[in-house]
């Protein structure tokens, strides 16, 4: 009987938590069905019948030049291999969506006939292999989305040719390693998305060059330890994302320009003194969820030039004593001075008489300084100066042939998102249109899950 259910857990694990691999694809007699919009001059292709483009002709409206094509959708599909002479017919692309294929491979140049493509999603594949200069001749490319593949590093081979490459995505991939040579050649680069990878260790200055950098994300990786010296050379950087890692102790890093980190379900237990303490734009501290129990007043940064500041302190044993009264004079001294300090949901943990009481509640600092006869004579330090150095913020960035500006977050993540958003909006009847074909995709898939199970019951049964 357990072998029998042995067989069945492994059968179900296998063909749906990797369903992609499995998934059928339907077969039809014709070309592939193409639609056309002609605005913005999107042509959106159903390939479920074909593995590779060098299999078949695009067939669709004769009146339509392939050169005036300025989006191509070939996504969600079948399609397990790439070759350059096909996509070259596309020669005026400037959006490519291969994402939701088989692809395993990127081949050498094989975007060499595409030279003003801005945008590729390669997202939702099994990429495991990409040849060196795989994306040459993309001297345009500003964006490239590698998501949920399996690649198992990250090379400076690749981009050899991409000098305004700014952002770029490869979370949910098998990375375990960053040297110094894997980002040398992305010196233009804003984004860089590295979420959900297998990351364990990270070489000295490895981020160095990287000037422009602005958004930095290692969630859910496996570090431990992290270094003063590993993100040297960020000197733009605004948001750092480190969440769900292993790191269990925090110093001071070199980010002139943080706006934002986020450190939670880590499980830190100590947290420098002075970590933040030359951060003067940081407006969001994330620590929650962690092992931390002692306050420390100097986490508020004495430079700040903001009028608020967030820290998340969740998910914390607390331990409220005169280290907490420290730390309410603190912000009481911030807050004096114009800067608001938010801390939402901060409750302590012990003592008893303090538990599930707020960290700032003036009434609980009164009561902690009578029982605990905390020494009233060590004021909060003032805060620095209004002269002291601080960089200005950088909103201009210049490329020998190329110069953009960027005023605010949230205009930075508009520059990557307004030309995929029209273009989603365009294609979105045909994805509707697409979804019937899916619909025989899954019930194929259901029935292939209930016959493997039969099967694995019959095979049990005969083991007996």
């Amino acid at each position: 009987m357990m072998r029998r259910y042995l067989i069945l857990f492994l059968t179900f694990r296998v063909v749906v938590t990797r369903r992609r691999l499995y998934k059928p694809c339907p077969r039809y007699e014709s070309f592939p069905r193409c639609m056309y919009e002609p605005q913005p001059r999107t042509l959106w292709c159903d390939m479920s019948n074909y593995e590779s483009l060098d299999d078949i002709e695009f067939e669709f409206n004769r009146e339509i030049h392939r050169k005036d094509i300025a989006r191509l959708y070939l996504n969600d599909s079948c399609l397990n291999d790439i070759q350059y002479g096909k996509l070259a017919q596309f020669s005026n692309i400037t959006l490519l969506k291969l994402d939701d294929n088989r692809l395993e491979r990127i081949p050498k140049t094989v975007f060499r006939g595409n030279p003003r493509l801005r945008q590729i999603d390669l997202s939702v594949n099994t990429i495991r292999v990409i040849k060196k200069d795989a994306f040459y001749g993309l001297r345009d490319l500003e964006t490239l989305n590698m998501d949920d593949n399996e690649i198992p590093a990250l090379s400076s081979n690749w981009f050899r040719d991409l000098r305004r490459l700014r952002s770029l995505s490869m979370s949910k991939n098998t990375v375990k390693k960053l040297t110094r040579h894997s980002c040398r050649l992305l010196k233009g680069l804003i984004t860089l998305n590295l979420r959900e990878n297998l990351i364990h260790s990270i070489d000295t200055r490895a981020f160095e060059g990287l000037s422009r950098l602005q958004m930095l994300h290692l969630d859910g990786n496996q570090l431990t330890n992290i270094s003063e010296s590993i993100f040297h050379g960020l000197k733009s950087l605004r948001i750092l994302t480190l969440s769900s890692n292993r790191i269990s102790q925090w110093t001071p890093s070199e980010l002139p320009m943080l706006h934002q980190i986020d450190l939670s379900s880590n499980g830190l237990s100590e947290v420098a003194a002075n970590a933040f303490e030359s951060l003067c734009y940081l407006q969001h501290i994330n620590l929650s969820n962690n092992s931390l129990t002692k306050f420390n007043y100097r986490w508020l940064p004495r430079t700040l030039r903001r009028s608020n500041i967030s820290m998340d302190m969740t998910g914390n044993d607390w331990e409220c004593r005169c280290d907490a009264v420290l730390f309410q004079r603190e912000v009481r001294s911030l807050q004096d001075s114009g800067v608001y300090v938010s801390i939402p949901e901060g409750k302590c943990a012990n003592p008893s008489y303090a538990r599930n009481r707020y960290i700032l509640d003036r009434d609980l600092g009164e009561e902690i300084e009578f029982r605990a006869g905390c020494d009233q004579s060590r004021a909060s330090t003032p805060l620095l100066p209004a002269n002291t150095t601080c960089p200005e913020p950088l909103t201009e960035m210049h490329d020998d042939d190329y110069e953009y500006s960027l005023t605010s977050l949230d205009q930075l993540n508009d520059y990557f998102s307004e030309d995929l958003i029209q273009g989603e909006k365009q294609v979105a009847a045909n994805s509707l249109r697409h979804q019937g074909n899916q619909a025989v995709v899954y019930r194929s898939s259901i029935a292939e899950i209930f016959l493997l199970v039969l099967t694995a019951l019959r095979f049990s049964d005969a083991m007996r």
